[in-house]
C-alpha cells in the first residue's frame, strides 16, 4: 500500500529511538512498533505489536493451563512490516491476531511531527475497474467519503457536484446502489462514471454483480497481496523467517506494481 507523507518523515519517526511509546489505541490494548531498524539503505523491517493485558490458555493433552503473567506483563502479537522510503511503499503482514493496519496507521500518525499527516491507499490490482467493462453488470454498490483536503474547499462542494439534491448536506459519507432494469444490464460507461465519482471522494467500498459471476466482486478488496508461509519454531515464528517470506511476496508482486508505479526501476 501506498503513503502518502513525506517519506523522511515517516523513516525517522520508526527509527528515531530504540524505545518508542506504547499508545493505548482501543480502550485496554496498548500498540507499540518494535525492532524498527534499516536493513538495507532503503528498507526499513520491523513489526507492529498489540501489547494484550489479558492472557490466552494453553492445552497440555486435554487440560487447560493458564499462561502465569506477573504484574505489569503484558502478551504481545506482532505483525511484521517492510517500509521502502524511496517510494513510501508499505509491505504489511495481515495478522487477524496483531496490530492491525488501520492501528498502524493511527499509531503512526501520533508519532509523526504537527503538520505530517500518513494516509494509507491500498493498491489495486490492475485491471480491476476494467472488469466493470468486459462483464455484463446487474448492479454495483458504491461507497465514498469526504476527502481529507475538503477544508481547502466549500465542505458541502464534493457531494453538491455529485448529487445536486445532497447539496446543502454535510455528509460525510454516500452509499449507492444502482441496478439495471429487469432483465436487462447497466451497459457501458460505468467505470468513467466511477472514475469521476472517485476524483470528488475517497472511495471506500465498491461492489459489484455480473451476469456470469455467481456472487457479489468486491473490487476495492482486490488489492495487491499474496500468501506467505513460515515454519514455527517451539511455537514461535522465527522474526527473519517471517521479514524474509514478505520480501520474497513483495518481489513476486512487482509486475503488479510496475503498473502502479510506472517505473519497476523505480522499486527497491
Amino acid at each position: 500500500m501506498d503513503i502518502r507523507a513525506s517519506a523522511a518523515a515517516v523513516a525517522n519517526a520508526l527509527t528515531s529511538t530504540n524505545s518508542l511509546p506504547q499508545i493505548c489505541l482501543v480502550p485496554g490494548y496498548d500498540h507499540q512498533a518494535r525492532e524498527i531498524y534499516f536493513a538495507t539503505p532503503d528498507r526499513i523491517e520491523g513489526c507492529f505489536a498489540k501489547l494484550r493485558p489479558d492472557a490466552p490458555h494453553i492445552v497440555r493433552g486435554n487440560t487447560e493451563q493458564r499462561i502465569q503473567l506477573l504484574p505489569g506483563d503484558k502478551v504481545v502479537d506482532k505483525s511484521y512490516l517492510i517500509f521502502f522510503p524511496q517510494v513510501s511503499l508499505l509491505a504489511f503482514q495481515m495478522n487477524r491476531d496483531g496490530g492491525s493496519i488501520t492501528r498502524f496507521f493511527e499509531y503512526l500518525n501520533r508519532l509523526l511531527p504537527n503538520g505530517q499527516i500518513a494516509i494509507r491507499e491500498d493498491i489495486i490490482q490492475p485491471g480491476a475497474m476494467d472488469r466493470l467493462e468486459e462483464h455484463q453488470l446487474k448492479w454495483f454498490d458504491v461507497a465514498f467519503v469526504r476527502p481529507r483536503n475538503v477544508a481547502n474547499a466549500n465542505p458541502n462542494d464534493w457531494t453538491s457536484r455529485t448529487i445536486s439534491g445532497l447539496g446543502g448536506v454535510n455528509a460525510g459519507r454516500i452509499k449507492l446502489r444502482v441496478s439495471a432494469p429487469r432483465g436487462d444490464d447497466l451497459g457501458g460507461g460505468v467505470a468513467t462514471f466511477l472514475q469521476g465519482l472517485f476524483r470528488l471522494g475517497e472511495p471506500v467500498g465498491l461492489k459489484a454483480k455480473f451476469e456470469d459471476i455467481e456472487s457479489p466482486v468486491d473490487l476495492l478488496a482486490e488489492v495487491v497481496q499474496g500468501d506467505i508461509q513460515v515454519t514455527l519454531d517451539n511455537g514461535y515464528p522465527h522474526p527473519a523467517a517471517v521479514l524474509q517470506a514478505i520480501m520474497e511476496c513483495y518481489i513476486q508482486q512487482r509486475d503488479r506494481l510496475q503498473a502502479v508505479f510506472g517505473d519497476v526501476e523505480r522499486l527497491p
